[in-house]
């Protein structure tokens, strides 16, 4: 039998730090003289596995051991490729404050950046156009029958040319007339004792309005004819007010100055207020019920603003005596619609009373226009 020690080509493994194994070689000659080889590992001294790290005997310190003595005493195990000196593949991770290393290069379009501008301008002036025309149609749409007449601004509704009205053609040295039964109390000869009795009159809620002339009366209450008279002064001295009626008639005489036709269509326009709204004050202050609301109607607002701003352009050519009078008549007519419209809201007899007052001052004030003129 020969004996061979041989060294097997030994496989690449990750890990494997072991010893080489060997194995033996028996080659057997029978009598029959025909030959054969066995093979048979060979157990080696050292067969067993070794844990990754194989302590060594401690040494006394006193020895001096060294670094390489304990690197050779101990026989580590290989855990890592073979590849591991192949340089890792790094990757970075960008964030939001991280600045990109390859600057964005983009091309300026000057064509997309032109063709947003001309679209925005166009957007902005086409919207621009539509809300001017919206804007304009409020203050300028000449159909003032669809807007309401209720509102705060209803006494502003313009009106058509098809229906305003044209100047009266009157005499030119005669005022229109306006025939009143007036209702006075006391009378005065101190201005101070007269301005206290106007006071006192109208915290109880009376009409109050105090004479141009002396000797200085009140004049309480206003009627349009004779009937309305006697009843009116019938509730007011119920009421502990003694009162006198008096008659007034627009003088008919010839004026030495002549009158302008729009202050002629100013007054016909006035007087045709006071003598609708004076019998509907009398009727709700005379009857025993609670007054009901104001009858208040639509064209009064209209009338009203008409007269303010007509009133307002004739005062300032009229001499100055001439236009005080006016506008406490432009006064007067202003407190008396005012106080109508909230007479239909929260009807009681002191806005009836306001009422009168306001047809009062016209009244007088009107009487001492005509004589301006005289």
């Amino acid at each position: 039998m020969v004996k061979i020690n041989v060294k097997p080509k030994r496989e690449e493994s990750v890990g494997d730090s072991l010893d080489d194994n060997f194995v033996k070689v028996v080659t057997h000659t029978p009598s029959n003289g025909s030959t054969f080889v066995t093979v048979e590992p060979i157990q080696s001294e050292e067969e067993e596995i070794t844990p990754e790290i194989e302590p060594v005997e401690p040494t006394s310190t006193s020895q001096g051991r060294t670094f390489l003595d304990a690197l050779s005493a101990y026989r580590f195990r290989k855990v890592f490729s073979i590849e591991d000196d192949r340089e890792a593949e790094i990757i970075e991770w960008s964030s939001p404050h991280t600045p990109s290393r390859k600057p964005n290069k983009r091309k300026f379009n000057w064509k997309k950046t032109w063709l947003q501008i001309v679209l925005s301008i166009v957007g902005a002036t086409v919207l621009g156009s539509i809300m001017g025309i919206s804007v304009l149609s409020l203050f300028f749409s000449g159909d003032s029958q669809k807007r309401p007449t209720n509102s705060i601004d209803s006494h502003l509704i313009p009106q058509n040319d098809s229906k305003q009205e044209t100047p009266v053609q009157g005499d030119p040295n005669h005022f229109p007339e306006l025939p009143v039964v007036l209702m006075e109390t006391g009378s005065y000869g101190d201005a101070s004792a007269a301005q206290k009795g106007v006071f006192e009159l109208r915290a109880k809620g009376f009409a109050s309005v105090l004479s141009f002339t002396s000797p200085d009366r009140i004049f309480v209450g206003m009627t349009i004819d004779e009937k309305q008279a006697g009843q009116l002064s019938n509730f007011l001295k119920q009421k502990g007010v003694p009162v006198s009626s008096k008659k007034v008639q627009s003088s008919q005489k010839e004026t030495k100055k002549q009158i302008d036709s729009k202050l002629q269509s100013f007054i016909q326009l006035g007087n045709e207020m006071v003598q609708e709204m004076t019998p509907l004050t009398v009727s709700q202050l005379t009857s025993s019920k609670e007054p009901p609301p104001f009858p208040f109607k639509a064209e009064y607002l209209e009338k009203h603003r008409k007269l303010l701003t007509d009133g307002q352009e004739i005062a300032n050519s009229l001499p100055q005596t001439s236009k005080n009078y006016l506008s406490e008549m432009i006064r007067g007519i202003d407190q008396s619609v005012q106080a109508a419209g909230e007479a239909q809201k929260n009807p009681n007899t002191a806005l009836l009373g306001m009422i009168q007052e306001g047809l009062i001052r016209y009244s007088t004030s009107y009487q001492q226009l005509i004589e301006s003129f005289q």
